[in-house]
């Protein structure tokens, strides 16, 4: 077969090759980019997953292997006129590479639109497309370099190329033969390993300036991901949407509500605490947008159980948040999900938050602890941790005298009034208390604790009656309890918080 030498042509249009070559190479870098816009957006939520096959088109693989074919020829006029070509051949390496990140982020997208893609595969495909992202913007500025006509290692590349020579031989016909010599194809390979090995040994600058670049690219693009871009925050950090400042403080899981019973034998409930504060306005919380990640399984708030959980927290129901607030969310979960790594993503803002959950396991074995009258009880559990009570007196009787003060016309008068039970009979307890909780001492007392008492060698339980205390006094109580025990040769309260019981003995 006859064909005619191309070089003339190509060397007449050396830059314009380049030049067009950098245009393709803009085009995929603009493909790529929009690419991994896409994957951001769905990450964060922004957008759904109804128009990801808008994205896919065959276009950018026909411009990939154009650009091979460029690369190709190209490579082969500079080994012919013995001038540098390392450039083609890598050029040739990073496309194939965006070649198949392009496949891989295509086929994520098909899986996106028509079912559910694991968020793991959707997280690599996105830092694929980021990473060869980059490499695409390097490989613009050397083939828009070579286009404008100024080369790094010679500085002089018009003149460069007017070296090349279009000479007669550049131009004639040569016979084309077919068929492969294996010596000559070892030959050559072994020939031009030594020739890559001596370029790297005359460029050695160039090249550790090239390597150096790329190290502190690829770590700044790591570190920007993980410290900015896509921040994992921990319980207890603060993070901002774009209408309020939260921080989940703790997370419990639990099959039990507050009185101990077991609400479902095959699933557990996450329950998050949370402290929000909106930024501006008074705001409702869309809770829709706190998914609680586990694998790549979804779950979302369920409402109804907040008031089952209510000695953790206040469950929140759709509230209007003014100022700094605390409320509590459950998650109803299968029990083979509790002991895998759970996050919860809140897309309230221009990019989803990620917050790694540390929970509590509350339903263990009671651990049982003992005070005495006068001693400080400070409570260890997870709901109470830091909290403390401190009864310095009791007195049981059916009646006692209190004093109080009123007004009338602006003047101050003192009145006094008995507090008494008709039918039972009253304990006073004096108290000191420290409760940092959303339960208060007299809720704790009525709901959460038991009164035991010991008569003629029988053990007696029971709960207070009634809360006769005057309001606003949480330092002097009283509460009404069983005549039986006035009588009772010991007495003390027994408080049950999920996994603690703390026995408090007052005779």
């Amino acid at each position: 077969m006859i064909l005619k030498k191309p070089y003339a042509f190509l060397i007449k249009y050396f830059k314009v090759i380049h030049g067009i070559l950098a245009i393709l190479y803009i085009y995929l870098a603009f493909k790529t980019s929009s690419l991994l816009n896409y994957y951001n957006a769905f990450i964060s939520r922004t957008v759904g997953s109804s128009n990801a096959i808008n994205y896919i088109s065959k276009f950018p693989f026909f411009i990939i292997i154009l650009t091979f074919i460029i690369c190709i020829i190209l490579y082969i006029l500079m080994n012919y006129k013995k001038k540098p070509k390392t450039l083609y051949a890598l050029l040739v390496l990073i496309y194939i590479a965006v070649f198949v990140v392009i496949s891989m982020s295509y086929k994520g997208l098909e899986i996106i639109y028509s079912n559910v893609l694991e968020s793991k595969k959707t997280l690599l495909y996105r830092d694929l497309l980021r990473i060869t992202l980059i490499f695409q913007y390097i490989s613009i500025v050397f083939i828009t370099i070579r286009a404008i006509g100024f080369d790094i290692k010679k500085f002089n590349f018009s003149e460069d190329i007017h070296t090349l020579d279009i000479d007669i031989n550049d131009d004639e016909e040569v016979e084309l033969v077919m068929g492969v010599d294996k010596h000559k194809i070892t030959q050559k390979i072994n020939r031009k390993t030594r020739e890559f090995k001596y370029y790297l040994e005359e460029n050695k600058l160039f090249v550790s300036i090239m390597v150096a670049v790329l190290i502190i690219l690829g770590l700044s693009t790591i570190t920007i991901d993980k410290k900015i871009i896509n921040k994992e925050y921990k319980e207890g950090e603060t993070f901002s949407s774009d209408s309020f400042n939260m921080n989940i403080t703790n997370s419990y899981i639990s099959k039990k509500t507050y009185d101990g019973t077991t609400l479902s034998d095959n699933n557990s409930y996450l329950i998050l605490k949370l402290s929000i504060n909106p930024i501006k306005l008074e705001k409702k919380l869309n809770t829709a947008q706190m998914i609680l990640q586990i694998s790549d399984k979804e779950y979302k708030i369920n409402k109804k159980y907040g008031k089952l959980f209510k000695d953790i927290g206040i469950g929140y129901e759709n509230q209007v948040i003014s100022g700094a607030k605390n409320y509590i969310m459950i998650y109803e979960i299968p029990d083979e999900e509790i002991k895998k790594d759970m996050y919860i993503l809140y897309s309230g803002s221009a990019k989803a938050t990620k917050i790694k959950l540390s929970p509590i396991e509350l339903d263990v074995e009671k651990t049982e602890k003992e005070f005495k009258l006068t001693e400080s009880l400070v409570f260890s559990d997870a709901i109470l941790n830091g909290s403390s009570i401190k009864i310095n007196t009791y007195e049981i009787s059916q009646k006692f005298p209190i004093t109080y003060t009123y007004e009338i016309d602006g003047k101050t008068y003192e009145g006094k009034k008995n507090i008494s039970s008709v039918n039972n009979t009253l304990l006073k307890l004096e108290i000191d208390s420290a409760i940092k909780s959303s339960i208060s001492i007299k809720e704790l007392l009525l709901e959460y604790t038991k009164v035991k008492y010991s008569k003629d060698n029988n053990e007696i339980e029971t709960n207070f009656i009634n809360d006769k205390t005057p309001s606003n006094n949480n330092r002097v109580l009283y509460l009404e309890i069983t005549k039986n025990i006035e009588n009772a040769d010991k007495i003390w309260l027994e408080t049950s918080i999920r996994n603690m019981k703390y026995k408090y003995i007052l005779k």
